[in-house]
C-alpha cells in the first residue's frame, strides 16, 4: 500500500548523483544482512556503494541501523550522514531515534505488520506486511530480506536475480539451507510491490536495470 506525498522528491542531493538509505529495526530481525544484501545487488547492478552499520550491545531486542550511500559514479562522501532520502523500517520501536534523519519528500517503506505508532506525514510511505507475508509463506525470519526485495524493486536499484545472487554470495556455508527460504522472501517482496514501481521516485540516482524475468504479484 502506497501514500504518496504532496511533491514527488527527487532521490538526488545538489548535484550530486548519489543517495543515503537507512535500513533500520531491533537486533534479531536480519537487518544488518538485509542491508548487505541491498548494498551487493547494487554492486552486482554496476553500482558504487558505501556501508556503515551500528547496533546496541545487545544480542537481540536493541536498535539496530545501517546506512548506505548509493550511486552510478564514484562516491564523495562517508557513508555517515545526518540526513537520509529513504529509511526501510522493520519495526517502530526505534523510530523516534531515526525520524529526525529522513528528509521530507523522502521514501519510508515500513514493516506494517510491526508497526504501530503514527506515519509522519509529507513522506512518501509504502506500506509491506512483510512479518504477515513471510509467515504465510513459511520464511518466519525473513522480513528484512523481505522488506529489500521490496526496496530494491520500488527504487530499480537492481533486479531481483542480482538481489537472490549477491544474497547467495552473502551466505555462510552453515547457514546454506537457508537459500531457497531467503530467495523466497526477496521474491515476495519484489511481488508485492511490483505495481508500485518508479516513478514513485521522480529521479532516481541511478538507471534503471534491465529487468530479467521478474514476476509481479497479488497487491
Amino acid at each position: 500500500m502506497l501514500t504518496a506525498a504532496p511533491r514527488n522528491p527527487s532521490l538526488r542531493r545538489g548535484n550530486d548523483v548519489q543517495t543515503e538509505i537507512q535500513v533500520t529495526g531491533i537486533g534479531g530481525q536480519g537487518v544488518q544482512f538485509a542491508t548487505r544484501t541491498i548494498a551487493a545487488g547494487a554492486m552486482a547492478a554496476g553500482r558504487t556503494v558505501m556501508l556503515t552499520s551500528e547496533f546496541g550491545g545487545e544480542m537481540r531486542g536493541g536498535i539496530s541501523t545501517a546506512t548506505l550511500i548509493v550511486g552510478d559514479p564514484p562516491l564523495q562522501a562517508l557513508p555517515v550522514v545526518p540526513t537520509a532520502a529513504a529509511v526501510v523500517a522493520l519495526h517502530d520501536k526505534y523510530w523516534p531515534l531515526v525520524e529526525h534523519r529522513l528528509r521530507p519528500g523522502g521514501l519510508l517503506l515500513v514493516n506494517s505488520s510491526l508497526w504501530e505508532r503514527p506515519l509522519p506525514p509529507r513522506l512518501n510511505i509504502v506500506r509491506v506486511p512483510a512479518t504477515k507475508l513471510t509467515l504465510a509463506g513459511g520464511f518466519p525470519m525473513g522480513a528484512g530480506l523481505l522488506l529489500a526485495g521490496a526496496f530494491a524493486t520500488l527504487t530499480g536499484l537492481a533486479t531481483i536475480d542480482d538481489m537472490c545472487a549477491a544474497m547467495e554470495r552473502l551466505l555462510p556455508g552453515y547457514r546454506r539451507q537457508h537459500r531457497p527460504s531467503n530467495i523466497a522472501a526477496l521474491r515476495a517482496g519484489a511481488n508485492q510491490v511490483a505495481a508500485d514501481s518508479i516513478p514513485l521516485l521522480a529521479a532516481p540516482p541511478w538507471r534503471a536495470p534491465a529487468v530479467s524475468g521478474r514476476a509481479g504479484g497479488a497487491r
